[in-house]
Protein backbone atom coordinates (compact mmCIF):
# COMPACT_ATOMS: atom_id res chain seq x y z
CA UNK A 1 0.00 0.00 0.00
CA UNK A 2 1.60 3.48 -1.16
CA UNK A 3 1.65 6.27 1.49
CA UNK A 4 -0.83 8.90 1.94
CA UNK A 5 -3.18 5.63 0.14
CA UNK A 6 -6.88 7.16 0.70
CA UNK A 7 -10.06 5.58 0.35
CA UNK A 8 -12.43 8.23 -0.02
CA UNK A 9 -16.38 8.37 0.27
CA UNK A 10 -16.89 4.39 0.21
CA UNK A 11 -19.72 3.17 1.65
CA UNK A 12 -19.14 -0.18 0.54
CA UNK A 13 -15.83 -2.26 -0.18
CA UNK A 14 -16.40 -5.04 -2.39
CA UNK A 15 -13.54 -7.92 -2.59
CA UNK A 16 -13.94 -11.70 -4.27
CA UNK A 17 -11.74 -13.99 -2.78
CA UNK A 18 -9.61 -13.65 -6.16
CA UNK A 19 -8.20 -10.67 -4.92
CA UNK A 20 -7.04 -13.08 -1.96
CA UNK A 21 -4.83 -15.32 -3.33
CA UNK A 22 -1.30 -13.70 -3.21
CA UNK A 23 0.52 -10.90 -1.81
CA UNK A 24 0.08 -8.15 -1.86
CA UNK A 25 -2.96 -8.26 -2.80
CA UNK A 26 -4.04 -9.60 0.32
CA UNK A 27 -2.54 -6.93 2.38
CA UNK A 28 -3.85 -3.89 -0.22
CA UNK A 29 -7.41 -5.88 0.48
CA UNK A 30 -6.48 -6.11 4.29
CA UNK A 31 -5.08 -2.08 4.32
CA UNK A 32 -7.86 -0.71 1.71
CA UNK A 33 -10.93 -2.65 4.56
CA UNK A 34 -9.29 -1.49 7.58
CA UNK A 35 -9.49 2.29 6.03
CA UNK A 36 -12.73 2.01 4.58
CA UNK A 37 -14.22 0.93 7.96
CA UNK A 38 -12.97 3.73 9.85
CA UNK A 39 -14.64 5.96 7.25
CA UNK A 40 -18.09 4.12 7.96
CA UNK A 41 -17.93 1.79 4.69
CA UNK A 42 -19.26 -1.68 4.58
CA UNK A 43 -17.11 -4.81 3.48
CA UNK A 44 -18.41 -7.32 1.25
CA UNK A 45 -16.62 -10.64 0.60
CA UNK A 46 -17.81 -12.62 -2.51
CA UNK A 47 -16.50 -17.01 -1.96
CA UNK A 48 -15.88 -16.82 -5.67
CA UNK A 49 -15.16 -20.31 -6.29
CA UNK A 50 -15.03 -23.63 -4.90
CA UNK A 51 -11.70 -24.36 -5.93
CA UNK A 52 -10.05 -21.18 -3.95
CA UNK A 53 -11.58 -21.42 -0.56
CA UNK A 54 -9.01 -23.55 0.40
CA UNK A 55 -6.30 -20.61 -0.57
CA UNK A 56 -8.19 -18.26 1.07
CA UNK A 57 -9.36 -19.73 3.79
CA UNK A 58 -6.82 -17.38 6.32
CA UNK A 59 -7.42 -14.12 4.51
CA UNK A 60 -11.70 -15.02 4.51
CA UNK A 61 -11.01 -15.72 8.13
CA UNK A 62 -9.57 -12.39 9.06
CA UNK A 63 -12.24 -11.02 6.90
CA UNK A 64 -15.42 -12.72 7.94
CA UNK A 65 -15.26 -10.60 11.29
CA UNK A 66 -15.88 -7.01 9.43
CA UNK A 67 -18.17 -8.52 6.63
CA UNK A 68 -21.33 -7.19 6.04
CA UNK A 69 -22.36 -8.74 3.58
CA UNK A 70 -21.05 -12.11 2.35
CA UNK A 71 -21.82 -13.38 -1.13
CA UNK A 72 -21.73 -17.35 -2.83
CA UNK A 73 -23.21 -19.85 -4.39
CA UNK A 74 -24.14 -22.86 -2.83
CA UNK A 75 -21.20 -25.02 -4.41
CA UNK A 76 -18.80 -23.07 -2.28
CA UNK A 77 -20.69 -23.31 0.69
CA UNK A 78 -20.64 -26.94 0.60
CA UNK A 79 -16.94 -26.14 0.04
CA UNK A 80 -16.46 -23.81 3.05
CA UNK A 81 -18.33 -25.83 5.35
CA UNK A 82 -16.40 -29.20 4.41
CA UNK A 83 -13.22 -27.05 4.75
CA UNK A 84 -14.00 -25.50 8.19
CA UNK A 85 -14.97 -29.07 9.16
CA UNK A 86 -18.56 -28.86 9.76
CA UNK A 87 -20.84 -31.92 9.54
CA UNK A 88 -24.33 -31.71 8.29
CA UNK A 89 -25.37 -31.70 5.09
CA UNK A 90 -28.41 -29.05 5.47
CA UNK A 91 -27.78 -25.91 3.39
CA UNK A 92 -29.81 -24.45 6.35
CA UNK A 93 -27.73 -25.95 9.05
CA UNK A 94 -24.27 -24.79 7.00
CA UNK A 95 -25.98 -21.08 6.36
CA UNK A 96 -26.44 -21.02 10.32
CA UNK A 97 -22.73 -22.11 11.21
CA UNK A 98 -21.65 -19.37 8.27
CA UNK A 99 -24.08 -16.76 10.16
CA UNK A 100 -22.25 -16.99 13.40
CA UNK A 101 -18.67 -16.24 11.64
CA UNK A 102 -20.01 -12.44 10.36
CA UNK A 103 -21.98 -9.31 12.49
CA UNK A 104 -23.74 -9.35 9.08
CA UNK A 105 -25.78 -10.96 6.16
CA UNK A 106 -24.62 -14.14 4.14
CA UNK A 107 -26.31 -15.06 0.86
CA UNK A 108 -25.79 -17.89 -1.18
CA UNK A 109 -27.60 -18.59 -4.38
CA UNK A 110 -28.66 -22.07 -5.63
CA UNK A 111 -29.66 -21.54 -9.11
CA UNK A 112 -33.34 -21.85 -9.67
CA UNK A 113 -33.23 -23.34 -6.03
CA UNK A 114 -34.07 -20.78 -3.70
CA UNK A 115 -31.48 -18.17 -1.99
CA UNK A 116 -30.74 -18.08 0.93
CA UNK A 117 -29.99 -15.25 3.32
CA UNK A 118 -29.07 -15.57 6.59
CA UNK A 119 -28.62 -13.04 10.03
CA UNK A 120 -28.32 -13.73 13.31
CA UNK A 121 -28.62 -17.36 12.99
CA UNK A 122 -31.96 -16.63 10.91
CA UNK A 123 -31.99 -18.40 7.77
CA UNK A 124 -34.83 -17.31 5.32
CA UNK A 125 -35.54 -19.08 1.82
CA UNK A 126 -36.61 -16.55 -1.51
CA UNK A 127 -38.06 -18.26 -4.09
CA UNK A 128 -36.28 -17.95 -7.52
CA UNK A 129 -38.68 -16.86 -9.52
CA UNK A 130 -39.12 -18.69 -13.39
CA UNK A 131 -37.83 -17.09 -15.64
CA UNK A 132 -40.28 -16.02 -19.45
CA UNK A 133 -37.95 -18.80 -21.22
CA UNK A 134 -38.96 -21.36 -17.88
CA UNK A 135 -42.84 -20.35 -18.18
CA UNK A 136 -43.54 -20.47 -21.73
CA UNK A 137 -40.83 -22.74 -22.76
CA UNK A 138 -39.14 -20.11 -25.23
CA UNK A 139 -37.07 -17.40 -25.66
CA UNK A 140 -38.29 -14.41 -26.34
CA UNK A 141 -36.31 -12.23 -28.80
CA UNK A 142 -33.58 -14.34 -30.23
CA UNK A 143 -33.89 -15.45 -33.89
CA UNK A 144 -32.79 -18.57 -34.42
CA UNK A 145 -30.13 -18.73 -37.50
Amino acid sequence: MTPGFQCVEASMVYITSFVLTSQPRIATAEALTEKALLQGARLCLNLSSVGLLQKVKESLMNLLPKCSFLFGNRGELHAFAELMGWTSDSDVDMMRCLATLLPGMAVITAGAEPTMVAVDGDVQLFPVPQSLEQKTGHVVGINKI
